[in-house]
């Protein structure tokens, strides 16, 4: 009785899921995503399912949820269908790229690619990601310089042996008035 009733969830939610589909490519994004949500719901553990719903929720927009999805429908073993995995992956690393995650998103990508080495398209957005982690690292070192000049910058402004020589009057300074820059002691610990 109870594989009756299992068999019965499982055909409602393939019967759902072909709805949604069919919504999904009339353009009715909203109305799929309701379907693949009921489908889910009969059928929780579907790796089909969850990622039709991570490419609704992906086409309007929701890439948190989207990636919640693709991370569900990516838990399949490879030996279940790595073709398919390699799809999951490739779309949750669309996901985490939307949301900015640029480590994340080339980490899925790589994975994807062990699955499938010949999609161009994967390739091509791994190399598209890397080369914007690099920029991005090298921004980085930018900012850090800068942020270390004015730092420098700042500091010789306001170097403490410019201040003992100035509360002296200025009387032992000598003719010149640059012998307090020149010298190197290092400012008194007490």
């Amino acid at each position: 009785m109870l594989v009756h009733v299992l068999c019965g969830f499982r055909f409602l939610s393939d019967l759902q899921n072909e709805k949604a589909n069919a919504l999904y490519k009339k353009g009715q994004v909203g109305k799929a995503k309701t379907e693949y949500a009921q489908a889910l719901k009969s059928d929780p553990a579907s790796p089909k399912i969850a990622y039709n719903l991570g490419n609704a929720l992906f086409r309007e927009g929701s890439f948190k949820e989207s990636q919640a999805s693709y991370e569900k429908a990516s838990a399949v073993p490879a030996e279940d269908g790595a073709l398919f995995k390699a799809k999951v992956l490739y779309n949750l690393g669309n996901s985490r790229y939307r949301q900015k995650d640029l480590p994340g998103a080339a980490e899925a990508y790589k994975k994807s690619l062990r699955l499938d080495p010949k999609d161009p398209d994967t390739k091509y957005n791994l190399e598209w990601v890397l080369k914007q982690l690099e920029k991005e690292k090298k921004e980085d070192k930018k900012d850090d310089q800068k942020k270390d000049d004015q730092k420098k910058d700042y500091q010789k402004k306001n170097d403490p042996k410019k201040d003992q020589n100035q509360e002296g009057g200025g009387a032992s300074q000598g003719s010149s008035g640059n012998e307090g820059e020149k010298k190197e002691e290092k400012p008194s610990q007490e």
